[in-house]
């Protein structure tokens, strides 16, 4: 996440099913706090991360949580290239801005080796090139038919 991993490698990583709970500490940091539905994680220190957040779905009743999501905001804006996520997942669509000068949100449906899920890019500004600069991102997933039986 701090520029020095490929964006496509962590999406395509994380749509597996053995992605874990241990591989998203590993990339983002250690856990700080912990809800129900969140895990709040303390950046490491080398990074370019201001705060990021790992998204836990309970699919079975006193089963271990399903990793469904990661947050992150970023201290200072990374370039990302539009173009390699449009030939990896096609193209994205910009989401809605309940006000005029708020970030643009770009959308990317993701399929997956094991799951489907969805990026969300904000970008701030309006450029239109194939290099953006991202502030933040969500990567949410979703159990596969075989996890909700």
């Amino acid at each position: 996440m701090s520029g020095q991993v490929s964006l496509v490698a962590v999406i395509d990583a994380f749509l597996r099913e053995d992605f874990s709970f241990d591989e998203a500490h590993e990339l983002l940091g250690p856990a700080r706090k912990e809800t129900p539905g969140a895990v709040m994680v303390k950046p490491r220190p080398d990074c370019n991360l201001e705060w990021a957040a790992l998204q836990k779905l309970q699919v079975e009743p006193g089963g271990p949580p399903f990793l469904a999501g990661m947050s992150v905001r970023l201290e200072q804006p990374v370039a990302v290239d539009f173009r390699a996520l449009t030939k990896r997942f096609g193209p994205e669509k910009e989401g809605p801005r309940l006000k005029p000068k708020e970030d643009r949100h770009y959308l990317f449906q993701l399929k997956g080796e094991d799951y489907n899920g969805t990026l969300i890019l904000d970008v701030p500004g309006g450029s239109s090139s194939w290099k953006r600069m991202v502030k933040s991102q969500i990567l949410r997933r979703f159990p596969s038919p075989k996890l909700e039986q």
